[in-house]
């Protein structure tokens, strides 16, 4: 039998969802498989059927979701208007999409490890040019801040002195803030 959603509330622990069928309006219990939980928003046509003298809701009546191929699944939220607001789209060839593909999810790990040779890098060099410079040029050398350098109030170096302004710091940037510890995968797929 079909069913009109006009309502839907939790009672009891139990999401009870009124239908209207034929004029009728009834208390229905919606089954979900294992760890699914759904509320649908009032128009859904939904599949019910008696058991146990419980009007039972066992799935819906929907349009086909565009783009999908066989063997693949979707799931998605609605707004109250019926427009799609969140999908997750699992494909056949192992991709899963999360809202489109305009951007990608990262391995975090990996990129971290990449982010951090590259940072250790920078500053071998930064570090060796520095040495290089102190070493070289100790009397003749006057390291100063690179805002002092060029300040039009600085004094002027003194004759026969040369003033390099070399980078004052090593790198400190970070990307743990880029880490979603929401959003996890297996690094093995």
């Amino acid at each position: 039998m079909l069913g009109y959603i006009i309502e839907t509330k939790v009672k009891n622990f139990v999401r009870e969802i009124k239908t209207k069928t034929a004029g009728l309006v009834n208390n229905c219990q919606q089954m979900t498989p294992f760890g699914f939980e759904s509320r649908p928003i009032k128009g859904e046509t939904a599949v019910t059927q008696r058991v146990k003298n419980i009007r039972t809701i066992f799935g819906y009546l929907q349009d086909a979701f565009e783009g999908l191929e066989e063997g693949e699944s979707v799931m998605f939220s609605k707004e109250d208007n019926g427009d799609y607001q969140a999908t997750i789209i699992t494909r056949k060839d192992k991709t899963i999409e999360v809202n489109g593909t305009g951007d990608f999810l990262m391995r975090y790990n990996e990129m971290q490890r990449e982010f951090n040779e590259l940072n250790d890098k920078f500053n071998s060099h930064i570090q060796a040019y520095n040495t290089f410079v102190q070493t070289t040029f100790p009397a003749h050398v006057h390291l100063i801040p690179f805002a002092q350098a060029i300040s039009a109030t600085a004094p002027p170096p003194s004759a026969g002195t040369i003033t390099v302004v070399p980078p004052s710091s090593l790198s400190v940037a970070d990307i743990t803030k880029t880490k979603h510890e929401l959003l996890k995968t297996n690094p093995k797929q």
